[in-house]
């Protein structure tokens, strides 16, 4: 039963880390530099998880956008949750049609690193808070 406990606590602790991390760059990105760029590709993605248990709906948008004379292209809309059922998954592609111009946030340390809408929110926070959870509940478990 202690190995149980040891592995949540693990699983806590890697969303304590990866969702501070997220929530963080969401933050930071608001006072990230733009470039203006183009949607190259803007489709509703049906994807099944390996294990073959869920499906859902995703939205795949690709930009290309210029940096100091050196074009880039990136996929990544936001860090906040951007829903997983068709009607919102169009609501966003809907957003971004193949062609039209975008604004594109970049890492100035890394442009590779880049999204279409900056920001953080309470869902880009969910992986953290579920991992504080995981973490307190093990810790509790194991020092009663």
């Amino acid at each position: 039963m202690t190995w149980f406990f040891i592995l949540f606590a693990i699983f806590g602790l890697i969303g304590v880390i990866a969702g501070a991390g997220l929530f963080m760059t969401g933050l930071r990105s608001r006072r990230w530099p733009f470039s203006l760029g183009k949607v190259i590709l803007s489709q509703a993605v049906f994807k099944t998880r390996k294990s073959g248990d869920t499906s859902c709906y995703v939205p795949e948008v690709n930009y290309t956008f210029t940096v100091e004379g050196r074009e880039y292209t990136g996929d990544t809309i936001s860090v906040r949750g951007v829903g997983s059922r068709l009607k919102d998954v169009q609501q966003i592609i809907a957003k971004y049609p193949v062609e039209s111009q975008v604004i594109v946030f970049y890492n100035p340390k890394d442009p590779t690193d880049s999204l279409l809408e900056p920001g953080a929110d309470a869902s880009s926070a969910l992986p953290f808070i579920v991992g504080v959870v995981f973490l307190s509940f093990a810790l509790f478990q194991l020092f009663k």
